[in-house]
């Protein structure tokens, strides 16, 4: 009877230890917590740029577990090469390379799952943003005429661009080129150009031109700006109160020019009207983008006019 009981008790043991030892690593697996420790939050990158991206593996309870992960990317609205690549794989860490180009804002995840564990992986998402070119002060008419004071300069701005390379400039009426019927381009450089108008008002659709802004890293990517031509020596005919507006009088206007917060201009003009919608003097002060300012421009009695 105390052999059998001896005999008993070993066995018991035996099988007391063997699910001890089960519970134990089923607990150590299901107590693994998979995180992203870098980039410490979603990061914006322009194309072409890299992330490198780390994750470690921990226990709740304390006990051992393999730090390996393995790694995955996924991309909405994008398949293969289009969402970008991972590479530099290490069992902790990687690497993502957006791609060279990308037509709008791209959001990819990328993934870690534990080796151990494959229930548990934590992902991390990156935001890869589009080439954004702007023509900051949009015009929708300007006069024909001669001379320095009837030429106009547009800039451009260009964001998420990571070779800073600007933008090429054309001048078209229907999409074709039309310079110099339509006013020509010159001056030209990587955010900016001189527009001068023709000297009358051209026949439609010249009178009507487009100007674009097209970027040199993704020509994907533009703005425009189309405006009228019109006759500046009779753009506001007679025939209301024009007798109104009779001697001398100053104008200052404030505020923005561009889109969203917008860039802040200030002009200001002395003038005389001769009561019959006719400007017969003065002079402005204009500063478009705070650091560059021209003052004492004279108007130009021929080319202006008002009504009432």
């Amino acid at each position: 009877m105390g052999r059998r009981l001896v005999l008993f008790y070993a066995v018991f043991g035996m099988l007391v230890g063997f699910f001890a030892a089960g519970c134990g690593g089923s607990s150590s697996s299901s107590s693994i917590k998979v995180a992203i420790t870098a980039p410490a939050s979603a990061p914006t990158i322009e194309q072409g740029q890299t992330v490198n991206v780390v994750a470690t593996v921990t226990s709740s309870n304390n006990s051992t577990v393999t730090p390996n992960v393995t790694w995955a990317l996924y991309g909405s609205g994008c398949t293969g090469a289009s969402c970008g690549s991972l590479t530099n794989l290490t069992p902790t860490s990687i690497t993502y390379n957006a791609p060279a180009s990308v037509s709008s804002n791209l959001t990819v995840s990328v993934t870690a799952t534990s080796v151990e564990n494959p229930l548990k992986s934590a992902s991390i998402n990156i935001t890869v943003a589009a080439i954004a070119v702007t023509i900051q002060n949009e015009v929708t008419e300007l006069a024909a005429g001669s001379g320095n004071f009837f030429a106009a300069t547009f800039i451009a701005s260009v964001q998420n661009d990571p070779t800073s390379s600007g933008v090429t400039w054309s001048l078209t009426s229907n999409g074709a080129a039309c310079a110099p019927g339509c006013g020509t381009l010159s001056l030209a450089n990587t955010y900016s150009v001189n527009y001068t108008p023709p000297p009358n008002v051209p026949a439609a659709p010249a009178n009507m031109p487009t100007i674009t802004a097209t970027s040199v890293t993704n020509t994907a990517h533009s703005d425009t700006d189309k405006f009228t031509i019109f006759d500046g020596s009779a753009a506001c005919g007679t025939g209301g109160n024009e007798s109104l507006l009779n001697g001398q009088y100053a104008i200052l206007l404030q505020g923005w020019m561009g889109r969203g917060t917008g860039t802040p201009i200030l002009f200001g003009a002395s003038f005389g009207a001769g009561g019959t919608g006719k400007i017969t003097g003065g002079a402005d002060q204009f500063n478009p983008l705070l650091n560059h300012s021209e003052s004492g421009v004279s108007l130009i009695p021929s080319a202006s006019s008002y009504s009432e």
